[in-house]
């Protein structure tokens, strides 16, 4: 058992067996086969762009690939309805520089749609990035080959920075997980970019943010409670930063809405799955309980985490 000492809502670690594993790869599996369906741009666009293959769908945009005529670069458009919350995320993306964060080139309205031009990461999510590392063991059991210190690190560095960035520039994401962090391309070491910014909002240092709002098993303790700070960020941050290190879910995908707030809310130490992977990481478990913290007021700040010994140590270091 990896026992944290109390204080300040700090995470209990110990050792449960569960299925998680292989049902976070069939999960992933069923929700990223890309498509042929295409849609037609708006006349605006059309005599800029063709559009190529749907890269991924939700229930409330959809994303496709289009190629600038002439250059021939390559791009992502994402199309949605247009709403508080779309018009929302065109305008904040507009305004961020980040090289991990996605980047808006245009944005067109026509007919009630919202289409905006982003740069292309063609490596996927994160969380395919997660589920392609599991491979068929010797009892035909999916197995997660569990990517090193400094691997982990080095993301979990990119997306420190990127919050880090966010919330200098006065906004907080509120919906940090796997899915929301996409990869620029397919490589050994990759580039990640946040992206996904509708639920995003401004917010004053000092005032309490209300909307219960972000994705089931990423929302902080404070967000299910309804009041919280940009601080709810990092203990999203923390959630992910445990699935690559592990390749399982902190919670069940099976727990219902209210399940997981009646757990998140009963205010107990996290009982974290652990396995050889997430001991592998050794004093990384430090930052794991300080980002984990039940209390927002006992996690670090983003820029004081990248501030974190064992994460400066491997992030900036060459593979091990």
């Amino acid at each position: 058992m990896l026992q944290a000492e109390q204080g300040q809502g700090s995470a209990t670690f110990s050792v449960e067996k569960d299925s998680v594993r292989q049902r976070y790869a069939d999960e992933v599996a069923s929700t990223t086969s890309p498509s042929s369906t295409v849609r037609t741009l708006p006349t605006l666009f059309e005599e800029d762009y063709d559009v190529k293959q749907l890269l991924g769908q939700g229930r409330f945009a959809k994303v496709q690939e289009v190629v600038r005529k002439g250059t021939k670069k390559r791009f992502a458009v994402k199309v949605m309805e247009s709403s508080k919350e779309s018009e929302t995320e065109m305008q904040l993306l507009a305004g961020l520089q980040h090289s991990n964060i996605v980047r808006l080139h245009q944005s067109r309205e026509q007919n009630q749609m919202l289409y905006m031009i982003l740069e292309l990461c063609s490596g996927g999510t994160l969380k395919s990035w997660i589920a392609n590392r599991y491979e068929q063991g010797v009892s035909k059991m999916p197995v997660y080959m569990a990517p090193s210190r400094s691997l982990v690190a080095n993301c979990l560095w990119q997306i420190l920075d990127a919050t880090r960035y966010l919330h200098e520039q006065g906004f907080v994401h509120r919906d940090i997980k796997p899915e929301n962090l996409l990869v620029l391309k397919t490589s050994f070491r990759p580039q990640l970019k946040l992206a996904d910014f509708n639920v995003a909002t401004a917010f004053q240092r000092g005032e309490l943010m209300t909307k219960r709002c972000g994705s089931l098993g990423y929302m902080a303790p404070e967000v299910v409670k309804g009041s919280y700070s940009e601080l709810c960020d990092l203990w999203s941050v923390g959630v992910v930063f445990y699935e690559m290190a592990t390749g399982m879910r902190l919670w069940p995908s099976t727990q219902t809405n209210q399940q997981h707030y009646d757990q998140v809310l009963a205010e107990v130490p996290l009982t974290l799955q652990s396995n050889e992977y997430w001991r592998h990481l050794g004093d990384g478990h430090t930052l794991a309980q300080e980002l984990l913290s039940l209390e927002s007021s006992g996690r670090p700040t983003a820029s004081s985490a990248m501030d974190n010994d064992w994460l400066r140590k491997y992030a900036l270091a060459s593979d091990e």
